[in-house]
């Protein structure tokens, strides 16, 4: 168990140092962000899923949680991705306040889209 929840902090780092290069562009196409913003969030349902087939008994019942945790995904994508985009506004609020701090809004978009997607896919 300590080294899937270490797995899942460098998940978390991995993604946030991802959105800080994804920052920095000075220009960033459709085709990139969607494809970042599905891999995101299939990277937070994977982590879920990793927790939670070992407690599964069976081929089936490991084959049913994950057609229903893809299924959660597709469904809580929009929603997820338009929340994830509040919390990560919030943040960039508090650090336009914060004199000389580095604004910064894709690394916790990232990060908020992948920690709501592993909550779901393990609820």
């Amino acid at each position: 168990m300590k080294l899937l929840t270490l797995f899942s902090a460098v998940v978390a780092v991995v993604l946030f140092i991802l959105g800080w290069q994804l920052d920095h562009f000075t220009q960033v196409t459709q085709q990139q962000l969607f494809w970042t913003i599905h891999g995101v969030g299939l990277t937070g349902t994977a982590l879920a899923l990793v927790f939670l087939m070992p407690r599964l008994p069976g081929p089936l019942l490991k084959v049913a949680l994950a057609v229903g945790v893809f299924l959660a995904w597709r469904i809580s994508y929009f929603p997820f991705m338009v929340f994830s985009g509040h919390i990560a506004s919030i943040v960039e609020w508090v650090l336009v306040a914060v004199p000389n701090a580095p604004v910064w809004v894709f690394p916790t978009y990232f990060v908020a889209l992948a920690g709501l997607n592993a909550f779901v896919a393990g609820v």
